[in-house]
């Protein structure tokens, strides 16, 4: 597009102003598809995200136990992740084999009792 338009960074501010006029009178901006929307990464993150703060409907419940079998606490399946560090397939695998994690804690599905 520089090529086209010119060199258009030795352009005076009013000049600018100018030319963005001519520009948008002209309908190039309005024909313009892009023109008037918010770029998708404006809400992919944060508070922005439209499913930030819930919880996907099939996540599991997850109950998290001492070796000695004392419920220590539950989580959604993610929360218990992101708890521990590690990934949702890590703690689907220890829920599956049921092997101690880290020699400190077990893990079962609420629904499995």
């Amino acid at each position: 597009m520089a090529r086209r338009l010119g060199n258009l960074e030795k352009l005076t501010i009013p000049c600018m102003v100018k030319f963005l006029l001519v520009l948008f009178e002209s309908g190039y901006a309005a024909n313009n598809p892009m023109y008037g929307k918010v770029p998708a990464s404006a809400f992919q993150s944060g508070p922005n995200h439209p499913l930030y703060g819930k919880v996907a409907a099939n996540a599991m419940t997850i109950n998290v136990y001492s070796p000695d079998g004392k419920l220590i606490q539950s989580f959604s399946s993610q929360v218990a992740a992101n708890w521990l560090g590690v990934s949702n397939v890590t703690v689907h695998n220890y829920i599956k084999s049921g092997k101690v994690f880290n020699n400190l804690y077990r893990f079962e599905n609420s629904g499995s009792k």
